[in-house]
């Protein structure tokens, strides 16, 4: 397949980004999925869990890391990418060469959704993760992701998240799957929405980087 569909494709933003790793592949700090997991205390329990971009499977080593350290047996488990990176790990069904913006997805409905999608087709991805998610969809963004009429419009208006948890210190996220050297630029949240809690407004919380707790 070699990509996602092109819904929702910031034509600007592949413009001014010729630098970007060539897929929009920045994965995400395993010890920062723990980090979130453990701040907003999880039940996995008997939940089917959803990772549609999993790349090298950054993301799953957290989510199994935080299970086996508090005992949640969620009943299942799976992942998807477009590209195959050759991850694999036991009790997670990984697929590969799916396309979660694709009409012929063939998961259609999820417990739990985590995520650090392409910026690039960040919202497409939103949209169809909301659609899919029953109870929560946990993000990883640029903090960015908060500003525009149009993002507004389409998705916060009438879907806005439950929680965001911003970051004190700045994150990294690793550009094709390699540990990073230095510092990063950008500015990082978690967005929560839970479907079971509507709060007037979106709750703000800061999250300080694991290696800071």
């Amino acid at each position: 397949m070699g990509q996602y569909s092109n819904k929702g494709l910031y034509n600007s933003y592949k413009k001014n980004n010729k630098e970007r790793e060539a897929n929009d592949y920045y994965a995400t700090p395993t010890s920062e999925v723990l980090n979130i997991l453990e701040t907003t205390s999880f039940d996995l329990t008997d939940k089917t869990i959803l990772e549609p971009c999993c790349g090298g499977g950054h993301m799953i080593e957290g989510i199994e890391q935080y299970i086996e350290k508090y005992g949640d047996l969620p009943k299942e488990k799976i992942a998807t990418d477009y590209k195959n990176r050759g991850f694999i790990k036991d009790g997670w069904k990984i697929d590969y060469d799916l396309d979660f913006l694709g009409d012929e997805y063939p998961v259609d409905k999820a417990d739990i959704i985590i995520m650090n999608p392409p910026y690039s087709l960040i919202e497409p991805f939103l949209i169809r993760a909301l659609e899919i998610a029953t109870q929560k969809l946990i993000v990883l963004c640029r903090t960015q992701i908060l500003e525009g009429e149009g993002r507004y419009t389409k998705i916060f208006k009438e879907n806005p998240p439950t929680d965001i948890y911003q970051y004190v210190d700045r994150i990294q996220c690793w550009k094709n799957g390699e540990k990073p050297t230095g510092t990063s630029a950008q500015a990082y949240c978690w967005l929560v929405w839970d479907k079971f809690d509507s709060p007037a407004y979106p709750r703000l919380h800061w999250i300080r980087r694991s290696d800071k707790n």
